[in-house]
Order: structure tokens, then C-alpha cells, then sequence
């Protein structure tokens, strides 16, 4: 599976000693975003595929993976990453609360979420 030989490459940027380490970490990581991002695509796909939420706690264990690290990325290391990432991020951040990834799957399973599309926070305060 793709993801996982991308997620070990990405998430093994850590422990940076020197400027030069920063800046080449920060190439590195802005040359993966488009790949993280075909990641929740195909994870999504996965989901989409998925009988009942049961069946997607894998691909949710996967999106909260990803969401842990971009989120320190961008808060921690200080990293600017793209609008639709951020959204991911802000989407993301509670799937672990069963209420909010029931909806989440929901959205996703019938079609009607994406990371260019409005963000779930928006469209659940509707």
C-alpha cells in the first residue's frame, strides 16, 4: 500500500540538529505533500468501500496517523502547508470522538465530503 512507504518516509523527519538539516527537511516534506495527500485520497476511497464504520477503523486508525503528524508539522516545526491540508488538519483532529468520525464516515461513504470541498465544521453548523 502506498500510504504506508510514504507515512515511514515523512513521518521519519525528526530530530533536527542544524539550519541546513531544517531547511532540507523542509524541501523534503514539501516534495511529499502532494503524495500525503494521494494518501487521503485513496484512503478515503477505502472508506467509501467500507459496509459500516466498523469495517473503516483502519482507515480512520490511518487518517488520525496522518492528521497527528501534519498537525505537528505545521504547529510544532512551524511548516506552511496547503489550504486543503489545513482542512484536513481542522476535519480531522476529533476522529477519535465516535460521534464525529460516524458523521465523518457518513460524509465521506455517500460522497459528499472533500478536501476541496467545505470543511465538515462549516457544513455541520449549517
Amino acid at each position: 500500500m502506498i500510504y504506508r512507504n510514504n507515512q515511514e518516509e515523512w513521518v521519519g523527519l525528526k530530530g533536527l540538529s542544524s539550519d541546513q538539516e531544517m531547511v532540507d527537511c523542509c524541501d523534503t516534506l514539501y516534495s511529499k505533500l502532494p503524495l500525503i495527500r494521494k494518501d487521503i485520497d485513496l484512503i478515503f476511497y477505502q472508506i467509501q468501500q467500507c459496509h459500516d464504520i466498523q469495517e473503516s477503523a483502519d482507515c480512520f486508525g490511518k487518517l488520525d496517523t496522518i492528521c497527528s503528524e501534519l498537525t505537528r508539522f505545521v504547529y510544532l516545526d512551524e511548516i506552511t502547508i496547503s489550504s486543503d491540508l489545513m482542512q484536513f488538519i481542522s476535519d480531522f483532529d476529533r476522529v477519535d470522538d465516535l460521534s464525529w468520525r460516524e458523521y465523518i464516515f457518513n460524509e465521506i461513504k455517500f460522497e459528499n465530503y472533500s478536501l476541496d470541498g467545505e470543511s465538515l465544521i462549516d457544513k455541520r453548523l449549517r
